[in-house]
This record gives C-alpha cells, structure tokens and sequence, in this order.
C-alpha cells in the first residue's frame, strides 16, 4: 500500500500521498520498537527496503515543498527510527541534518527539538541534548508534562537517576501518564527502583 500511494503523480496529491505514507511508516517502526520480535530474518531485509523507499520518497517531498513544516518531523523522525530499529546508524546525521533545516524554519517547534534530541542521545551526545532541551524550555515554555518527561528520559539514559527521578516526579505533579508507553512505565520504574523513590 505504501508503495502504491508514493506512485501517486498527480500534482494535487503528490505531496501528501508522501507525507501521509511517511506517517503510515513510522507507525510501523514504532511498532517494531515496542516488540523487536516481530522484525525477524524473513522480514527485516523487505523493511530496509520499504525504509529506502520510504525515505527517498519524504526526501523529494521536502525538495517538493520546503516550507512545510511537518515534512521536516516525518522524514526526521524516520531516519531517527531507521537508526535505531533497523540498524541504519549512518541515517541519524541525516536525521540531524534536517531537524536542523527545520529549525531555521520555525526554530521554537518542540517536535524538531525532541526528535534533535534523541538523535543526539542515540550518538552519545548527552550534554548537547540536555542543553537543547533546557534552552526549548527557557525559550518557549513547552508543554510541561513533556518537558519534564523529555529531561528525565535524557538523565536515565545517562545513569543520573536521581536527576531522571526529580524530572519524572515533575512530570508525575502534572498527571503525566506514564502507564500509556511500556518504554516510559519501564523507564520510570526502574529509575524509582534505582532512588529508592516509590
């Protein structure tokens, strides 16, 4: 289907059928983040193809039309999960690479910023995410459920968990569900585990 709706030419639906698809996309790699045994042998090289194909698609879609915001998330987001579910680590400087064009555009969206920052995480560059992150918040005032969450999520993959645990106690004054995402429940659990803070 993905491929059908990227074949789409006509110039009223072009754009879209590839940005759409690109969302139809992350779905399915976030889906295979939250359960690695579903990507197995049989299926993991048609995936990386599917990525490929995805990724060239999103990559005419901002050439197509550079001022649309969401193009710069989708295709960033993307690389972000290639890298980390797929193997393609190569793909995070690209994924850097257009979050950053996408902040010369509209600087202060903390979608570019979140999505910069665990690429930055997954190169090892704790310090460079937590200074983007505190700077988003001092500069915008994000929503602050995610702000806390995003700082405590930075911290706990540092190993600073008393640091994660005073972020997640924010986040949890602002009735942050954490029990929606296993990744963040685990997360959470383990840092108040790791403080002795229950």
């Amino acid at each position: 289907a993905l491929d059908q709706s990227a074949s789409v030419n006509s110039p009223y639906t072009w754009f879209d059928s590839r940005k759409n698809g690109g969302w139809v996309f992350i779905n399915l790699l976030e889906a295979l983040e939250g359960d690695r045994s579903r990507l197995n042998e049989a299926n993991y090289g048609p995936i990386v193809e599917l990525y490929k194909f995805m990724t060239a698609r999103l990559e005419e879609a901002l050439v197509y039309r550079p001022l649309d915001q969401q193009i710069y998330f989708v295709l960033g987001k993307t690389y972000r999960l290639g890298a980390e579910v797929l193997g393609q680590t190569d793909d995070l400087a690209k994924g850097e690479f257009v979050l950053q064009k996408g902040r010369e555009i509209a600087p202060d969206r903390a979608e570019y910023v979140n999505e910069l920052g665990k690429i930055f995480i997954d190169q090892g560059r704790f310090e460079e995410a937590e200074a983007l992150m505190k700077e988003l918040q001092a500069r915008v005032k994000p929503d602050p459920q995610l702000a806390h969450v995003t700082l405590g999520h930075l911290y706990f993959l540092e190993g600073k968990y008393e640091l994660a645990m005073a972020e997640y106690n924010e986040a949890k004054k602002l009735n942050y569900p954490f029990w929606k995402s296993d990744q963040e429940y685990n997360r959470y659990l383990f840092t108040s585990d790791q403080t002795g803070n229950y």
